[in-house]
């Protein structure tokens, strides 16, 4: 018994029932010796007892699982079907040995078939025939059709059971080449367990069976075949038929239970190959960025160090006319960004982002670019701009509102107890009828005690502007309101928004086939926000209003610090391709988002140690790990079933199949494949040699777990300031 301590899968080599399935005589006998030492013995009582259990059919309530699933099509080429079992006692209920034998040999093997393999019947043209069960206990064995071979059952043996069975009829060639041998078929059946205490099996303990075949291509029949009667023939194949007439040239096998599947590689290369292509591909240092050869001469040292920042050249056009270059980056950085250079806060204008540089004459358009972009994404969407026209109709309302002088009558509320209720009034119209109407009637009470216009509006504005002012405090519930109403303007949502050409503005930095690692900008998106709360504004009133929701929506901001592009074949051929990225304290991934066919987008909450990508997890199954190789699992100590080192492989497997003449070289030998995977666990030191190897130890080596591949994020080992 193997268990991994990690999981909960323990394998068992076998599960042998008390009794094999057959009919038994007990017979009861009674002796009583007397106390001069005389014996009485007493009539015995002789009775039968039949143990039943599976034989020509399979109840379906005990097909557990099969893999691959009925009907699939995709690349199988390195699997190895099987099929599980709800009774996982049943392949050991009756056995394939020879009548001479008892070696409690299972009785039950998967084998693979193509089309042309399968014999039609010659009446139905069917694969599979529907035949009495009769058929296989003829009275007179000379009416069997000549070169024809039946399982050797004896009638003694039937017991309860259907009048009929599918049956397949294989050519004496094929038979000899698919079948596996007596010795085989125990290595290919174990039993796995949920739980290795309970006294009795339950629901998730199964008995498995494995195919000896790899599809390599095409379309494939499974099926699950009874091998009772038949272990005469397992070691050599008999020169007469049934009827003791001719050569062998059919055998005819009862199929319990079969489906199908087809393996269509497409010429696709497996996870693990994209995996090592990828690693290839993104080089020792997987940052986001265009590729560069370091320089420390004078005329391209500056270049170099924007190149390896993250910067790209663009063409730009001056407001003045002039055609120049420009640097940009966007939001993704291969390094931690520092602050902007003679820029403490988000930009307040296009103009206000630029920044030059003066020791190369040139621009650095990051942050404007962000800020005209915001004022683009602002614009284009249906909410964003009716909610913000909405927020400066408001905050006029409440600037008329104070200078029409009823502020004096709402000084509870200015003293900070009801700031919520009146911005609702503010938003309501109230506010606006009655300044308007103070305007209109010009009495004294309303009209300001005579002051003039220009005094009002701007004692008003500063009531409005000054911290932690009444008038101050309704903004700030009303700029608070838009937030909670328009998640579009959020930073964490305008950021989903950007275009990927601002992103990743040239296509080198992330090349087919890679994985690439950046931080996040937040001055970036501070400046992307700061445009989009600009949209709509015009006066100084509404200059005030930007600042204020923009301070509002970038305090507290939740953004990503870090993040993964993974542009490949991997996001392709294998959807829900699973990111796990961690560091000290666990997990720090945030969102998985895939943006195309082959490229994916993945952010972090902190800058990781280790970042997996991980094949999507399939029902447990079995078969190689790459092209006729194996990767060795350990059979001792504390990571039972865990990968040993990438060096540890039994490879040349391919070398490990059966010669069959023509027959296509797919189905092991699996003699010789225990023989040598032996070897190689004991040179390692995770078997005895005098020990035979365990079916629940072959099965646990040809355990296929998804693949993985693993990054450690460079720049979680130290960071560059960009100042």
């Amino acid at each position: 018994m193997l268990h991994a301590p990690d999981t909960p899968m323990v394998l068992i080599d076998a599960w042998k029932p008390s009794l094999d399935a057959g009919r038994y005589t007990v017979e009861v006998g009674h002796e009583v010796n007397d106390n001069d030492g005389t014996q009485q013995k007493f009539d015995s009582d002789v009775r039968e007892v039949d143990v039943q259990a599976p034989r020509f059919t399979l109840d379906q309530r005990l097909l557990h699982t099969a893999f691959p699933v009925a009907g699939t099509s995709g690349d199988l080429a390195r699997v190895l079907p099987h099929v599980c079992l709800s009774g996982p006692t049943l392949p050991w209920q009756r056995t394939a040995d020879p009548p001479e034998e008892k070696s409690g040999t299972p009785w039950l093997a998967l084998i693979l078939l193509r089309h042309n393999e399968l014999i039609p019947d010659s009446l139905t043209r069917d694969e599979i025939s529907n035949r009495p069960v009769a058929e296989f206990f003829p009275a007179d064995p000379s009416a069997v059709a000549d070169g024809l071979l039946l399982p050797a059952l004896t009638s003694e043996q039937v017991l309860v059971g259907p009048d009929t069975c599918r049956t397949i009829d294989l050519t004496a060639a094929t038979f000899t080449a698919v079948v596996p041998r007596l010795a085989e078929i125990h290595r290919l059946v174990h039993v796995r367990r949920a739980d290795e205490h309970a006294p009795e099996p339950g629901p998730e303990d199964v008995a498995v069976v494995i195919a000896n075949r790899l599809p390599r291509s095409g379309a494939y029949s499974a099926h699950l075949v009874s091998l009772e009667g038949h272990g005469t023939w397992l070691t050599t194949l008999p020169n007469t038929g049934t009827n003791g007439k001719g050569p062998v040239k059919t055998v005819r096998l009862v199929s319990l239970h079969s489906w199908h599947f087809t393996t269509d590689t497409g010429n696709r290369p497996s996870f693990l190959t994209v995996a090592k292509r990828v690693v290839h591909n993104s080089g020792a240092i997987p940052l986001l960025r265009l590729p560069f050869q370091p320089t420390v001469t004078d005329g391209t040292a500056r270049v170099g160090w924007r190149l390896e920042h993250g910067y790209v050249p663009l063409r730009h056009h001056l407001p003045t006319g002039e055609r120049t270059h420009a640097w940009y980056r966007g939001p993704f950085t291969p390094v931690p960004p520092g602050s902007p250079p003679e820029q403490g806060t988000p930009p307040t204008s296009e103009a206000e982002a630029m920044i030059y540089e003066p020791a190369d004459a040139v621009f650095d358009v990051s942050y404007a670019a962000a800020f005209a972009l915001g004022k683009v994404l602002g614009l284009v969407h249906p909410a964003v701009s009716p909610a913000l026209a909405g927020l400066r109709a408001d905050a006029a309302h409440l600037l008329a509102h104070i200078a029409s002088g009823h502020a004096g009558r709402d000084a509870e509320a200015w003293a900070g107890q009801n700031a919520e209720r009146m911005a609702a009034d503010v938003a309501s119209g109230r506010w606006s009828r009655r300044a308007f109407e103070a305007m209109i009637l010009r009495d004294e009470e309303t009209s300001g005690s005579g002051i003039a216009p220009e005094e009002r509006f701007a004692t008003a504005m500063t009531a409005v502007t000054t911290p932690d002012s009444g008038g101050h405090r309704v903004l700030g519930h009303l700029v608070d309101t838009v937030i909670d109403a328009c998640d579009e303007l959020k930073p964490v949502e305008l950021l989903a928004r950007v275009p990927f050409t601002h992103l990743v503005p040239e296509h080198r930095m992330l090349p087919g086939e890679t994985v690439r690692f950046f931080h996040i900008d937040p001055h970036w998106v501070a400046a992307l926000v700061a445009g989009a709360a600009d949209v709509g504004g015009h006066t100084e009133l509404d200059t005030h209003v930007t600042h204020r929701l923009r301070d509002q929506l970038l305090t507290g901001a939740d953004l990503p610090v870090a993040g993964m592009l993974v542009r490949s074949a991997l996001v392709r051929d294998w959807p829900g391709l699973i990111v796990d990225a961690r560091d000290s304290s666990g997990s720090v991934l945030r969102e998985v988002r895939v943006l195309a066919p082959d490229l994916l987008l993945a952010y972090f909450n902190a800058v990781p140690d280790a970042v997996t990508l991980r094949q999507p997890p399939q029902a447990p199954h079995f078969g190689l790990d790459g092209d006729w190789y194996l990767q060795l699992r350990y059979l001792v100590g504390d990571d039972i079933g865990g990968s040993m080192g990438d060096d540890d492989q039994l490879a040349g497997i391919d070398g490990m199949l059966r010669r069959s003449g023509d027959f296509p070289v797919e189905v092991f030998d699996i003699e010789s494949f225990v023989e040598q995977l032996k070897t190689s666990l004991v040179d390692r030191g995770q078997w005895e040699s005098d020990a035979d190897l365990a079916p629940a130890a072959v099965a646990l080596q040809l355990v296929d777990t998804p693949g993985e591949l693993v990054f450690s994020p460079p720049h979680a080992h130290g960071s560059e300031d960009l100042s």
